[in-house]
């Protein structure tokens, strides 16, 4: 019996052995991150942060004791407080302890100097403080004490204290039982772990479980599952209104779901769906905003409101309305279409402000999602680079957003993975086909006429594919009329603007308080100055092509405020190059003349995205172009990476062993997005 029982699971074990071998790896990759990068744990404030720069500090050292009383309006169980070293000493301990009304000791920590240098290093001097198994009861009195017997005069700690806190705790703030005004910088909190960080971890196995369990099937089929999977991990670690710009795409969606549903007034809005992500939003409001979400940060106030309000209920009153500015124009419908859809299914469900807002990014999210997945069935080949680059971490970031961006990566890929299917197929380049090219380009190129540029790699479809000459011009010069057109239609104003005859524009500047003009340069002054203008955007490119290319990836997060490992995005770049060198299927419709079309037209519209920044935000005599950021430059990805492939260049690996990097890169941007959540923004 016992040897049946041996037997049957050596079988097992034989059978599933890759699948136990990659599950093993991933636990261990998760252990080790755990360790060195643990997760940041989402605060529900009853107490909130004060503003640092009010603090004013008392060093605590030898006898001397501290004590903070209050009354917990809140069940919590854990508090912070300000603290710093001073002389930035690290060595030696010092107590915290917890007391209740009756003089009973609840709780104690006995924490080192070091954890303070911790807290230094993530730019915060909050040193949380967690009850284990413990917690303040609502409307009960307290006592924090802090002492630091083991330190000396000058080697203590220094305590932040507040003026104006004494009233909102209801307590007393005291230094060797001498009463002093205001109170300590204090905040209490419940401590509501990270749901989010470990349904993405699980998400992860899922998605490994599935490939593997799966992979004998077709790429396409795997790739839904890596593309939904990754998709819900970046809904789910980066916080709402974190992306960039993030409250000018809301606005500008809901305008648009506001024509959906047949408003008259475009600009009337729900206040339940005010929501203040940008202070200059709040200008021409006469009352306060009942909802607010941190815009540029992956902050824990956003992650906080998803846990605790998610599921109420609407608490604005129907008719109470605002109005947005008219600066949220609809120039092309497409480019916030899946947002709108979102958008408008929320409101027609009476839905509160997060569900309206989430339903927003994840229709967002799915759309790109479809559209990656018809770009990994079109590609004609290496469909496994196109599902690595559909899923690149900032991709994937700007897709769980409620940025444009998403579509105009996710229409890129298509249209790239089209013209290789051309090339690839049998038979002539059709009206029909050119037509669909022509479509392709024309949902595309009004989003940003810079990526029109990527119609010229209709230029690399074969001559004979055509009739004739006549046939071939007319079919390639098809492809990107309608969308220039449309582009150049609605931007006739501004192209006036940029050809008057001033050699440099002008402009009013928003930040400052009195309105000051500024200068920026123009077309006029491409046409004055070429080479002076050529030397600007060149070396612009090359001194900030690193940094372009690791946001491009993955460096860089949120509003260019949260960044990750340099080893992240160095180990995913390198993924993709691996991926990239496979030649099996890759050189069969990709040849010399085709790798130096996609070369060309990246370069071209490199050069353009610089000269379109040195037109609207480098302001005149700069030496660099300002504003330029890796993720506007996703779109290139796909042509740059499939001229890579050679014949001459022979890997000994299968592209299925890239995965389990794959996985395990992943996991790293996991604990490294969600190590880094900010507090008290």
């Amino acid at each position: 019996m016992i040897n049946k029982v041996f037997d049957e699971i050596k079988r097992i074990i034989g059978q599933y052995r890759s699948l136990l071998v990659m599950n093993a790896v991933l636990l261990v990759v998760t252990v080790i991150l755990m360790m060195f990068r643990p997760i940041d744990h989402i605060r529900d404030y009853v107490v909130e942060r004060q503003d640092g720069e009010k603090v004013t500090y008392t060093e605590v050292y030898g006898d001397m004791v501290v004590t903070q009383s209050f009354v917990s309006d809140s069940n919590a169980d854990s508090f912070e407080l300000f603290m710093l070293s001073a002389k930035e000493n690290y060595h030696g301990n010092f107590r915290v302890d917890v007391y209740d009304n009756e003089g009973k000791h609840t709780y104690g920590f006995v924490r080192s100097k070091l954890d303070i240098a911790d807290a230094a290093k993530e730019d915060s001097h909050w040193l949380p403080f967690r009850m284990k198994n413990n917690r303040f009861v609502k409307g009960a009195k307290y006592t924090i004490r802090i002492s630091a017997p083991d330190l000396t005069d000058g080697c203590g700690i220094l305590l932040g204290s507040v003026p104006e806190r004494a009233e909102t705790l209801n307590g007393e703030f005291a230094v060797d039982g001498v009463l002093q005004p205001g109170s300590l910088a204090f905040a209490v909190y419940r401590d509501r772990g990270n749901p989010f960080a470990l349904i993405a971890i699980l998400l992860i196995f899922v998605m490994a479980n599935i490939w593997q369990i799966f992979r004998e099937r077709e790429i396409e089929y795997r790739g839904a599952a890596v593309l939904i999977g990754t998709g819900l991990i970046m809904l789910l670690i980066m916080a709402p209104a974190s992306q960039p710009d993030e409250h000018t795409h809301y606005y500008t969606a809901f305008r648009l779901s506001s024509l959906m549903m047949g408003r008259e007034n475009l600009n009337e809005m729900e206040e339940e769906y005010y929501l203040m992500m940008d202070t200059v939003e709040m200008d021409s409001m006469s009352y306060e905003c009942p909802h607010s979400l941190t815009s540029h940060w992956n902050c824990n106030s956003s992650f906080s409101k998803l846990l605790t309000e998610f599921w109420n209920k609407p608490v604005s009153k129907d008719g109470i309305k605002t109005y947005l500015r008219n600066t949220y124009t609809i120039d092309y419908p497409v480019s916030y279409l899946p947002q709108a859809l979102g958008i408008t299914l929320g409101r027609l469900l009476r839905g509160n402000y997060l569900q309206v807002y989430s339903l927003g990014r994840i229709f967002n999210l799915f759309i790109y999602i479809a559209l990656a997945m018809l770009a990994v069935k079109l590609i004609p080949c290496n469909k496994h680079l196109m599902l690595f680059i559909a899923v690149i971490p900032m991709a994937m970031h700007q897709a769980a957003s409620m940025s444009y961006d998403a579509i105009v990566n996710a229409l890129a890929l298509v249209f790239f993975a089209y013209i290789l299917k051309v090339i690839d197929e049998g038979g002539p380049f059709t009206w029909k086909k050119a037509l669909v090219a022509a479509f392709l380009m024309y949902l595309l190129g009004p989003l940003k006429v810079i990526y029109c540029v990527l119609s010229l790699l209709v230029l690399v479809i074969p001559g004979y594919k055509f009739q004739n000459l006549k046939d071939r011009i007319l079919k390639i010069l098809l492809v990107p009329t309608g969308a220039v057109a449309a582009m150049v239609g609605k931007r006739i104003p501004l192209i006036l603007d940029l050809l008057s005859g001033s050699s440099h524009g002008t402009a009013m500047n928003a930040g400052s308080a009195h309105g000051t003009t500024v200068s920026f340069y123009t077309v006029a002054y491409v046409f004055e100055h070429p080479f002076r203008y050529a030397r600007l955007l060149i070396t612009s490119v090359v001194n900030s092509i690193n940094a372009l290319t690791a946001e491009a990836i993955g460096y860089r997060f949120g509003g260019l405020t949260l960044t990750v490992s340099e080893i992240l995005f160095a180990s995913y770049m390198i993924l993709l190059v691996a991926a990239a060198f496979f030649p099996e299927d890759t050189t069969r419709v990709v040849g010399i003349r085709q790798k130096a079309a996609f070369l060309g037209s990246t370069a071209l519209g490199i050069g353009l995205i610089a000269a379109a920044f040195s037109i609207s935000y480098t302001l005149y005599g700069s030496m660099v172009v300002v504003g330029m950021q890796g993720r506007y430059y996703i779109p290139f990805a796909a042509p740059v990476l499939y001229s890579i492939a050679s014949e001459k260049i022979s890997l000994l690996y299968k592209k299925e062993n890239l995965i389990i990097p794959f996985w395990i890169i992943w996991l790293g941007y996991i604990f490294a997005i969600t190590s880094r959540v900010t507090y008290g923004i």
